[in-house]
């Protein structure tokens, strides 16, 4: 004997982005509504993440474990939402999904009462950017150190772009400006970038399909803190 379920009082549905790059921060949504004709109390809402998904941004704050909110009432006709933001990583082509189960509490027990889900496919960047100091991509400087800082770019779509810009910018206070060379970049000493555009870097006026190049820019750390 079969039984079809051809509604259910409370509804849910997670959203997340079809598709990001592996690192790239991303945000799940929930939103869940009381679509019967009388009030529910005593729920639960459990988020399930992906392998390769780190959480810290949360709204509202989650009751326990970054992933469970307690819900004691829920008027008939309201809803609300719950929106999650993270840094998911994985291997390229993987499929990441997320899953959420509402448990309801019946004659002194928590059961699952509705589910819903939603996946990420981790894609391929458009285009690529790396940034080495010194030739690392860690480098610890001490006091005076002369840093050379590399900045390496690819187009790994299968687009051409022009007109392309790239910027830098130069966080912290221990950095010497006074002994800054750009090679060619043009600087905004109130903001503290540096960008090249295709005036200074021939590569951003044909960004064709496969283009690879660096661009290099020197500045020394201060000799006192």
């Amino acid at each position: 004997l079969s039984t079809t379920i051809v509604s259910a009082p409370i509804t849910l549905t997670l959203v997340a982005p079809p598709n990001a790059v592996s690192g790239a921060g991303i945000q799940y949504i929930l939103d869940y509504r009381n679509t019967s004709d009388e009030d529910v109390s005593d729920l639960i809402l459990e988020l399930d993440y992906p392998d390769g998904f780190v959480p810290h941004d949360f709204e509202p704050a989650p009751d326990l474990n970054k992933n469970t909110w307690n819900i004691k009432s829920l008027k008939k006709g309201s809803g609300n939402r719950i929106t999650v933001g993270g840094v998911l990583s994985g291997k390229e082509g993987e499929s990441k999904i997320a899953s959420v189960k509402l448990k309801r509490k019946i004659s002194g027990e928590y059961v699952d009462y509705q589910k819903a889900s939603a996946a990420t496919v981790i894609s391929n960047p458009v285009l690529g950017l790396e940034i080495l100091a010194n030739n690392l991509a860690d480098y610890s400087a001490s006091l005076g150190d002369r840093l050379t800082y590399i900045i390496k770019y690819s187009n790994d779509s299968n687009i051409n772009f022009s007109g392309m810009n790239l910027t830098a910018k130069l966080e912290g206070d221990m950095f010497d400006f006074a002994t800054l060379d750009t090679r060619g970049g043009f600087v905004d000493d109130s903001a503290k970038t540096i960008t090249w555009d295709f005036s200074t870097v021939p590569d951003f006026a044909n960004f064709t399909v496969g283009t690879q190049g660096q661009i290099t820019f020197f500045i020394s750390i201060r000799s006192a803190f």
